[in-house]
C-alpha cells in the first residue's frame, strides 16, 4: 500500500494491482477517503487505478503506461520477485525509473534485469527491501 503513501504526499498517481477482493475494498475505500475534499475545497483529481488481478498476468500484456517509480511487494512466499521484475523490464518503466523490492529476509535479492542496479538494500525484522535504479536504454 505504499502507492497510498505517495499519493498522500502528492504523487500526481498510483495505479494498484492487486488479486485479493479484501484488499482491493480497502484499496478503494482508502481511495476516496485520501482524494476526498476537505470542507470548502476542490477534490483531488488524480489518474489512481485499481486493478483486480494477477500481477504476472497483468504486467504480461503490453504496457498500457511506463512508470517512475514501483513498488514490489508481492506475498514472500510465492518467490516471484525475479520474474515480476523482468516482466517490468519489458517496456514498463520510463527512463530513470526507481523500482522499490520488498522480500523476506530469508530470501536473497533475485537475479535483476541488466539495466537495473541497487542503490540501497537493508533488512528489517523480517523484510528485506532494497531500492534499485534503473539506467535508461
Amino acid at each position: 500500500m505504499l502507492g497510498l503513501e505517495a499519493l498522500s504526499r502528492g504523487a500526481a498517481s498510483s495505479w494498484f494491482v492487486e488479486l485479493d477482493t479484501a484488499a482491493v475494498a480497502a484499496l478503494e475505500s482508502t481511495l476516496q477517503i485520501l482524494l476526498a475534499p476537505a470542507a470548502g475545497a476542490v477534490a483531488r483529481q488524480t489518474d489512481s487505478r485499481i486493478f483486480q488481478a494477477n500481477a504476472l498476468r497483468w504486467l504480461a500484456k503490453a504496457p498500457m503506461a511506463t512508470f517512475d517509480i514501483v513498488f514490489l511487494d508481492p506475498p514472500y512466499a510465492t518467490g516471484k520477485l525475479a520474474e515480476l521484475c523482468t516482466l517490468l523490464a519489458r517496456g514498463w518503466l520510463a527512463p530513470q525509473a526507481v523500482v522499490y523490492l520488498e522480500s523476506s529476509r530469508s530470501q536473497p535479492l533475485p537475479a535483476l534485469p541488466d539495466a537495473w542496479q541497487v542503490h540501497r538494500e537493508a533488512e528489517a525484522g523480517d523484510v528485506r527491501y532494497a531500492l534499485v535504479t534503473v539506467r535508461s536504454s
